[in-house]
């Protein structure tokens, strides 16, 4: 009998096996690029998927539970999806690749590639390393976080001192939105190995500030935590440069305001400033360069690289040309990028792409 044992419950395992239900495969990115996404949910009344490759889906349900939608070919790129389940945020069960924000529920991400790689997909190349620190920030009195991005090289080359590159997230992300979605390091790989960006460091720290805190406004205490606390604990723990000519601020919607913020009340710590689709753009955005208009000069000699950019479908748009304009109108030497698209990571990845060959360039 003991022997036999060991072959039922084999048997009985079998058959376990065979009557448990396939597993719901979502998402599923076809060879045309046309993507099929599913979710198993034999109760809902409705679901619909929000995403930044187009307006908003309904999806259908078979006689199995599982409701789903295919789209039509999509642009090879990166994209982020939610499903809405009877009114409630939903993500995808069946797919581990997950945005995770500091404001709202996670999102999930969907890679549709192409015959040529774009700079934010992996290629066989040298990779760099990121690193996450977690320190007591003396500005907002709380534990907070830092990602650092340290490019090849940098662990055999112990003598060598490299420029730094503060990125900033937007509104509701936090910091590991730029490698999670904006997929920053993969950029830098990619762009160091073709020889069109210098090795550099990144810090990605989060820039969203808790509710209630004191100390004033949110992007005074930003800046506090940024220069007071960041900035020290990197040039502790990695071996950059402190001149003010290998340091650069750059940073998405709210963090478009912030790294315009600092760095037009801070020119002798930055000397790279990007900024993309900033929402203080919408309104009052030639306000926030008055002291840049009032001495075309001196700034010209501050920044090396003033780069500014907007979706052509963002709401910030017009408030960017005219700050575009009244910069020109004033010879600020500056950027200006406009390119399709709204308010999403499609185009600031490209902004990233764009912007990071012109750093660090003596």
């Amino acid at each position: 009998m003991k022997s036999i044992r060991p072959i039922l419950l084999l048997l009985a395992l079998g058959a376990d096996a065979q009557q448990r239900p396939a597993p719901t495969v979502s998402p599923e990115v076809a060879p045309d690029r046309r993507v099929t996404f599913r979710l198993k949910a034999p109760n809902a009344k409705e679901v619909r998927m929000n995403s930044d490759f187009g307006p908003t889906l309904q999806l259908s349900k078979d006689e199995s539970g599982v409701w789903s939608v295919t789209t039509p070919p999509l642009a090879p790129d990166l994209y982020w999806y939610v499903f809405i389940v009877d009114g409630q945020g939903f993500a995808d069960p069946s797919n581990p690749r997950i945005k995770t924000q500091s404001a709202r529920g996670p999102e999930n991400l969907v890679a549709v590639p192409g015959d040529t790689p774009q700079p934010w997909f992996e290629r066989d190349v040298a990779h760099g390393a990121i690193h996450e620190h977690w320190y007591k920030s003396a500005a907002v009195g709380t534990l907070r976080n830092v990602l650092v991005y340290t490019p090849p090289g940098y662990n055999q080359n112990p003598q060598a001192r490299y420029p730094v590159l503060y990125l900033l997230h937007g509104m509701g992300d936090d910091a590991r939105s730029w490698t999670m979605v904006g997929r920053a390091h993969v950029i830098l790989d990619n762009l160091i190995a073709e020889k069109k960006a210098l090795p550099m460091v990144i810090a990605m720290p989060d820039g969203m500030m808790p509710r209630g805190a004191a100390g004033g406004g949110g992007d005074q205490l930003f800046e506090r935590d940024l220069l007071n606390d960041v900035k020290p604990l990197v040039e502790s723990e990695y071996r950059v440069s402190v001149a003010r000519e290998d340091r650069a601020i750059a940073g998405l919607s709210m963090g478009g305001g912030q790294a315009m913020s600092v760095a037009l009340q801070h020119p002798e710590l930055f000397a790279y400033v990007g900024i993309f689709s900033s929402g203080t753009m919408a309104s009052g955005g030639v306000d926030r360069f008055a002291g840049i208009l009032a001495d075309p000069e001196k700034a010209n000699r501050q920044f090396r690289v003033l780069y500014l950019s907007c979706g052509l479908e963002d709401s910030r748009i017009e408030g960017t040309r005219k700050v575009d304009a009244a910069l020109t109108a004033k010879g600020v030497h500056h950027i200006f990028k406009a390119e399709p698209g709204g308010h999403a990571f499609i185009g600031w990845r490209r902004d990233l792409t764009v912007f990071a060959p012109f750093l660090f360039r003596k």
